[in-house]
This record gives structure tokens, C-alpha cells and sequence, in this order.
């Protein structure tokens, strides 16, 4: 799914806007909060959609200043369309130590367009994608982009789209970093975000969206193969919704192609209403790379309440802790895998990792193909499971942990209790550090946690 059919109105809109190309990168402040039919943008009396118009028109990278704290509302417009349009580089920056508030006002999404946009402690609100006489296809509710995207301390919540990137959808790369996106809404995938040509998550929160289908919080490369990396990061309380069809999966995170690597995250208490409560990863062209991170508390109806694989897909896992999800979230005698589940994919590698206090009808733990176990793994819980153990690999055991919790660092982990076999169980491969950033001892821990 690409923005393509967008681009086509798009040069109709360039036509109305574009006259002669000024030189050189400028700064306009926007001085009126409303939105009235747009005019000039002068040094006295400045709109945000004025001060946009004006930067258009211009060559270089212009930089846009709103006042940290205000509310600039979007209004209903004499032209087809009411969101922001750009289509040359931009960037809007709040003053002050609190986010300013885009509020589309759900009569459009809030932004729409062609070159890098980046937005600095903004709040990006009540944006609507669901299709107009000029962009017929419902995507990206509060952002629709065809090219590249930072988020840098900004928000984006409260959006929704018919189809695809409640929040955000972004063509090009995309770059977030402690921001949030949260309480966004899809008809049919990447309730938060879709990202499609890859990007860098970190230091950021996403949280409580919605997507019909795939991808409750982030969608991960339709069409095109590209990489995400994922740092220091919580996925959390996201949910993957069946609303046609007969599949869904993905509550936290979708991977239908591409490479996701996530290291030092938590995936927590997101749900699915098929498969991957916490991670769906399915494809030939998907792979999931996954490191010093937590998978706990995450729910599916169907198979892998942590991480469900099929078709295809490469898993390495390294390190990580999944705990305490639920592979048969509505009890129909059919879920397997509760921690997680994977058929028919092209190598699912396990090392240095703690798997336990699962729930499942078959398999609490782990279920489906055989496992390519690395090692110094604990496995709580091997019924209905293979290919552990192998050397190093500690099974059916007790594995003593707490709650999912602050624990120091970034995210929240599980800690190691006391007498935990986990403790001193991993072998000579595992990270120098731990999820939290804490240095491993000489005799590290199994898991994300090192006690």
C-alpha cells in the first residue's frame, strides 16, 4: 500500500500553490493561531498555513517557529482539501519547554506531503484520513508523507484513517525519537504508524492504538523491503482488530517484509484477535532481529501471544525475556505457542534467552516447528515444543522473576528473584550489557535482565 495515488492530485495542488522559487533557507514565525483563508505571510500577521505557503515557494530547508504551549486549530478551506501542504524541506519547532497542539479538528488529516518534514515538540491531533474527492484512499490520519519524517519530542495522538497509518504513514524514512505515538486509530493496519522505507525508533513510546487487522501499533514494510531499528523503546497496550477477513495479527507490531531490529524495548500488554499478540512476523521477505528485549504480558486468540512467525520469515533471538502471554486469550482449545509460535519459516534461532510462564491450549511456552536453540536458553515449560534442549539449555524449570517493572533504565524489564536458575546460566555470547544498560558480570544472566 503506497501513497501513488496521492501523488497524481498532488501536482494539482503544486499548480495552485508554486509561483516563482525564492533562494535561500528562511525562518517565519507564525504570530495568529486561526486559520483563515490564507494570504501573505508577513513580519505583522502570520498564520501556520500562510507561513507553509511561504516557505513553498522558496528554495532550501525553511524553519518554521510556533509557540510552545498554543492551540493552532485547522478550519475548513474554500479548496477540496484543509490539511497542511508542503513540498519543500520543513521544519516546525515550538519555542518553550511545551509541545505546540496541531489540531486538524478532524475535518482532514493535519499534513500531507512530498519533501522532509520535521517537526520538534509539536502535538499532532485530530487528524482524519478517510478519503476526499482529490485523495480518494484513507491513509495517514494525522501525517501522510511521500518522503522523509522526523519526530523529535512531539506527540502524535488522537488521528485516524480509513485505511492505513492512523497516525503516521510514512513513504520515506522515518526518524523518532523521544516522542510518542498514541490513541491513533486504522480501518486496516498500523493503527499508530506504517512505515515503508525504513527508519530509526528510540527513546519513544507507542502506545493505545488501534488497526483493523495488522499492526496495532506499527506496521512494518508494505510493499518495499527495507530496515527499522528499534532502541530503548516500549510498544505497549496496542491491539490488531479482525474486521474483514478471517486473519489478524500483530497487536504490537506487524512485519510483513523487511528487517526489524529491536534491541533494549519492552513489548507489553498489546492484543490480537488471530495471531502475535505481542509480534507478528510472516513472509519470506520479513525478518525479525531481536536483542536485550522484553516480550511480556501480550495476548492472541490464536497461536504465539508473544511472537508468532510464519511463512518464511528469519527470527534470531537473543537475550530476550518472554513471559507471562497467552496464546488462547478466549479460551478456544485452539491457541499454541503462548510465549511463541512459528511454522514454516526459514530459520528461528534462540540464544541466551528466558521463555516462560506462558499460557497456551498446546505448547504454553513455545509451539509449532522445531526451534534452532543457540544455547544457555531457559524453557519453562517444554510441552508441545521441540528442539530444545541442547548444551547450556536449562528446561522445565521454575524461573522465580517478578513483575514486569521500572527496574532502572529506559523501559520497564522483569527482574531475576533470588535463586533464579536464570541466574548465571547464560553463556560467552551474551551482550556485554543488559536491556537497561546495566554491564554483565563474568558468569552473565539468561534473559534481558542481569541481576
Amino acid at each position: 500500500m503506497t501513497l501513488k495515488a496521492l501523488r497524481v492530485a498532488s501536482a494539482l495542488s503544486i499548480v495552485a500553490l508554486v509561483c516563482a522559487a525564492q533562494a535561500g533557507a528562511e525562518t517565519f514565525e507564525v504570530t495568529d493561531r486561526n486559520d483563515p483563508a490564507p494570504g501573505d505571510c508577513t513580519k505583522n500577521h502570520c498564520t501556520l498555513r500562510e507561513a507553509i505557503n511561504a516557505a513553498n515557494v522558496r528554495s532550501g530547508a525553511d524553519r518554521i517557529k510556533v509557540e510552545g504551549g498554543e492551540r493552532y486549530v485547522l478550519a475548513e478551506q474554500a479548496g477540496p482539501t484543509e490539511y497542511l501542504y508542503w513540498y519543500d524541506p520543513l521544519s516546525i519547532v515550538a519555542s518553550g519547554r511545551h509541545l505546540a497542539t496541531i489540531d486538524a479538528a478532524g475535518i482532514d488529516r493535519a499534513f500531507y506531503g512530498g519533501t522532509k518534514l520535521s517537526l520538534e515538540s509539536i502535538r499532532v491531533t485530530g487528524g482524519v484520513g478517510e478519503g476526499d474527492p482529490v485523495f480518494p484512499l484513507g491513509f495517514g490520519g494525522g501525517i501522510a508523507a511521500l518522503d522523509e519524517v522526523e519526530l523529535i519530542d512531539s506527540k502524535v495522538t488522537g488521528n485516524r484513517a480509513g485505511e492505513q497509518g492512523g497516525g503516521v504513514l510514512v513513504e520515506g524514512f522515518l526518524t523518532m525519537k523521544r516522542s510518542q505515538v498514541t490513541g491513533n486509530e486504522s480501518g486496516d493496519g498500523g493503527g499508530g504508524i506504517v512505515m515503508v522505507a525504513g527508519g530509526q525508533i528510540q527513546d519513544s513510546r507507542i502506545t493505545g492504538n488501534t488497526a483493523g487487522n495488522f499492526g496495532g501499533g506499527l506496521l512494518i514494510g508494505p510493499p518495499l523491503g527495507n530496515t527499522v531499528t528499534i532502541s530503548r523503546t516500549t510498544v505497549s497496550g496496542n491491539h490488531a482488530v479482525l474486521v474483514s477477513g478471517t486473519d489478524a495479527g500483530g497487536g504490537g507490531i506487524a512485519i510483513p517484509s523487511g528487517l526489524a531490529k529491536i534491541t533494549s524495548s519492552t513489548i507489553s500488554g498489546n492484543t490480537s484477535d488471530r495471531t502475535g499478540g505481542g509480534i507478528r512476523v510472516t513472509g519470506a521477505n520479513a525478518e525479525l532481529r531481536m536483542e536485550n528485549s522484553t516480550v511480556a504480558d501480550n495476548d492472541a486468540r490464536e497461536h504465539g501471544g508473544g511472537i508468532n512467525a510464519a511463512n518464511g520469515p528469519t527470527i534470531e533471538l537473543e537475550a530476550v525475556t518472554i513471559v507471562r502471554n497467552d496464546g488462547d486469550s478466549d479460551d478456544d482449545s485452539v491457541g499454541s505457542g503462548g510465549g511463541v509460535h512459528h511454522v514454516a519459516t526459514a530459520g528461528f534461532s534462540v540464544a541466551n534467552s528466558l521463555i516462560a510462564l506462558n499460557a497456551a491450549f498446546a505448547g504454553p511456552d513455545c509451539g509449532g516447528d522445531p526451534f534452532a536453540s543457540g544455547g544457555h536458553n531457559l524453557i519453562g515449560d517444554t510441552a508441545g515444543c521441540s528442539g530444545f534442549p541442547v548444551a547450556g539449555d536449562l528446561v522445565d524449570l521454575v524461573p522465580k522473576l517478578g513483575s514486569l517493572a521500572n527496574n532502572g533504565g529506559p523501559t520497564q524489564t522483569v527482574r531475576l528473584k533470588k535463586g533464579s536458575p536464570a541466574i548465571g546460566g547464560a553463556g560467552a555470547s551474551a551482550p556485554a550489557k543488559d536491556q537497561r544498560g546495566a554491564k554483565r558480570d563474568a558468569q552473565p544472566d539468561i534473559g534481558a535482565y542481569e541481576r
